[in-house]
């Protein structure tokens, strides 16, 4: 019975997110989203442990500055992002095409062209900001072959999901572990021009890069700059930003410019140093729009001995 109950389980999770598709087709917008915001005042209040972690790393990162009632609010508009980011993944796998152009407007899609023209691919570096998904949605419609990499789920029936919907957006995955398997994916997609999108927003532990994030240590996965160098494909930082409208703008930074040298370990803090800085301004600019605040972001006590932070 109880290796049944995982099977069943994952049935359930994936009928139910089937069924709110179905309804995602048919039911007006202004419901959908009525909705979202509902059930998101739930997530904030009776998420106990979600809530205590986030307003703990909001006051952390956004420093004393920042009054209590601010900090709140900023969760509580999170909160309502990861139900929106929801909706938007199951309304834009059905609306026209041009529909999603029109609401999703791009700026600086010339750093997409002009990385596209020297043949060796992207790697996008992102964070969990806003409709994460509709990034890789919209560069698709413009016939740019696009893979996230993404964690495998606990959960069967949400991953099988997932994989649905990413189907639905024209979107590839590829799954971080194993680790070789990924990194040879991901080689052979630079490989083939397209572009490959990795969120470094989230604490990857003793194998990631000692950074400084909000002013305090944390580890960030070295994914991007390893596949850069090994492949010399441009790096590209992208966001999607959510308007008051329920539209989005998408923005693509201009190339990260690498340095390299003889002091390999200090070269790559430094190149994460600065990718990261530019994703902390976007989380700094929008700080309701960030998923991750419920995470274990900073768990490093000390940087490392010499390390200079200077970006």
């Amino acid at each position: 019975m109880k290796k049944k109950r995982p099977v069943l389980r994952a049935h359930l999770i994936r009928n139910g997110m089937f069924l709110l598709f179905q309804l995602a087709r048919v039911v007006p917008e202004k419901i959908l989203y009525g909705f979202v915001r509902r059930m998101s005042r739930l997530l904030y209040r009776y998420g106990h442990r979600n809530r205590e972690c986030a307003l703990r790393n909001i006051a952390l990162a956004m420093g004393p500055a920042c009054a209590a009632e601010e900090v709140r609010a900023i969760y509580a508009r999170s909160c309502r992002m990861m139900g929106e980011a929801v909706m938007d993944s199951l309304r834009y796998g059905v609306i026209p095409a041009e529909q999603v152009r029109r609401r999703i407007q791009m700026e600086g899609f010339e750093h997409i062209r002009q990385a596209l023209a020297q043949g060796r691919g992207i790697v996008g570096v992102s964070a969990h900001l806003g409709s994460f998904p509709l990034l890789g949605c919209r560069l698709a419609l413009e016939g740019i072959p696009v893979s996230f990499i993404a964690r495998r789920l606990r959960e069967r029936g949400l991953e099988d999901a997932g994989l649905d919907f990413a189907h639905r957006l024209k979107l590839k995955i590829i799954f971080s572990r194993p680790v070789i398997t990924c990194l040879r994916w991901c080689m052979q997609a630079l490989n083939r021009n397209e572009l490959v999108i990795l969120a470094v927003d989230q604490n990857f532990g003793s194998e990631g890069v000692p950074i400084y994030f909000f002013g305090k240590t944390a580890k960030v996965p070295a994914g991007p700059l390893t596949l850069a160098l090994r492949t010399q494909a441009v790096v590209l930082p992208m966001f999607i930003v959510r308007n008051p409208d329920n539209t989005h703008r998408l923005i693509i930074e201009a190339p990260v410019a690498l340095q390299t040298g003889e002091k390999k370990e200090l070269d790559e803090r430094a190149n994460m140093q600065k990718i990261v800085a530019i994703i902390e301004s976007y989380i700094r600019a929008h700080p309701g729009q960030w998923m991750s605040w419920i995470h274990k972001r900073w768990e490093i006590a000390e940087p490392p001995e010499n390390y200079l932070c200077n970006y």
